[in-house]
């Protein structure tokens, strides 16, 4: 076998020569931020304005050709990645799930990713896109694709901002609904409790409040087979601290499963001015004295 010149063999590994471009991401939902490297060890970059100098965990994956359009559509992308056991970190809890319990249990549904190409020779020259999780495919033990569109997505609406209805327009702890009021913010509403038994559509808690107090809002399970679901509250009862859902969970809800919940508002004035710590009706956005659709006929 012939022998490689030692002058090649030097020239091909110089530090001027090297491969410099790496694909960095962050996925970012609720209270847990995932970084992540294409490479086959982490780096600490600072890329995130701002955020200061962060660690990224070594993950190889592959990225789809952007497809765009002309027109008025909106870019799409595709990333395969492998199916990694991952620490999620929840306000008041922590677990180990693998990234596709993340995916079918919903917790991506919302989740914003940005993608950053950065010069591992100049780490403050680097490019960046953000994109949104809009769903998955190819699941399985070893990998699964998530499909991305971009986040100008977000422009589209097929709505006005602002419907004329009787029931309030804000989304309940929105900027809006909490506009001026410290204590109209969710984290203020946050009760952290561990089931005492249940069913893909139901639990028992030891829940205090009264009838009715949590329904039309939001658990989310922190710990156990269904961590990071969360579900609309269907039904809240003291006697038991029962809480029921219409969409069941994957798995059933066994005795100890944490979770977290918060009381949800059925947009009317009597809940916007009775129900929370504070009269927040300066933060109502309702048309009380629209006709009803019955009367105007």
């Amino acid at each position: 076998m012939k022998n490689i010149d030692p002058r090649f063999a030097g020239s091909i590994i110089e530090s001027d020569r090297m491969v410099v471009e790496a694909s960095v991401w962050t996925l970012a939902y609720g209270p847990t931020t995932f970084r992540f490297v294409n490479l086959d060890h982490g780096v600490d970059l600072n890329v995130e304005d701002g955020a200061g100098s962060k660690w990224f965990e070594p993950m190889p994956f592959q990225r789809s050709e952007i497809s765009t359009q002309a027109d008025l559509q909106i870019d799409r992308m595709s990333l395969l990645l492998p199916n990694l056991e991952l620490l999620v970190e929840w306000s008041s809890d922590s677990s180990r799930c693998f990234l596709s319990d993340l995916v079918l249990n919903g917790v991506l549904d919302r989740a914003s990713l940005w993608l950053y190409l950065v010069n591992l020779r100049n780490l403050s020259s680097y490019r960046h896109s953000q994109w949104d999780v809009i769903g998955a495919s190819d699941i399985s033990t070893v990998s699964l694709s998530l499909e991305l569109e971009s986040a100008m997505g977000r422009t589209v609406r097929r709505s006005p901002k602002t419907i004329i209805q009787e029931q309030c327009n804000n989304q309940l702890y929105d900027s809006f609904c909490t506009y001026g009021q410290v204590f109209m913010t969710r984290v203020n509403y946050v009760t952290t409790g561990a089931a005492l038994a249940g069913d893909k559509l139901y639990m028992n808690t030891a829940l205090a409040a009264a009838d009715n107090y949590y329904d039309l809002g939001q658990v989310q399970f922190i710990s156990g087979r269904n961590v990071g679901a969360s579900r609309t509250v269907g039904k809240h009862l003291n006697a038991g601290g029962l809480v029921t859902w219409n969409v069941p969970l994957r798995y059933e809800v066994v005795a100890g499963d944490r979770f977290e919940i918060v009381p949800g508002c059925n947009k009317t004035t009597s809940a916007c001015s009775t129900k929370f710590i504070v009269n927040n009706l300066n933060n109502w956005r309702g048309f009380c004295n629209v006709p009803k659709p019955e009367v105007m006929m």
